[in-house]
């Protein structure tokens, strides 16, 4: 094991000659884009109305998904 790893030190020696000025800086490559993604709403085009959601549910009750406990009394939540 000690061998192992005394090779695996040896193959970053390389890598530690470097320091940060000799890297070139990264960038990408549609220019200062920062972030795509899309506001967290709400979309009534996709998904499911709760009304369907709580269709296929085995029980239901106010409005939520009704599962056993899992804190071990054995009735449902």
């Amino acid at each position: 094991m000690t061998a192992y790893l005394n090779d695996a030190v040896a193959m970053l020696e390389p890598i530690l000659a470097y320091t940060a000025d000799d890297v070139e800086p990264t960038y990408h490559p549609i220019g200062d884009l920062s972030n795509v993604m899309r506001a967290d709403a709400p979309d009534p085009a996709h998904g499911l109305s709760l009304d369907a959601a709580l269709g296929n549910a085995g029980a239901s009750r106010d409005r939520s998904f009704r599962v056993p406990s899992i804190l071990g009394d054995g009735g449902a939540a």
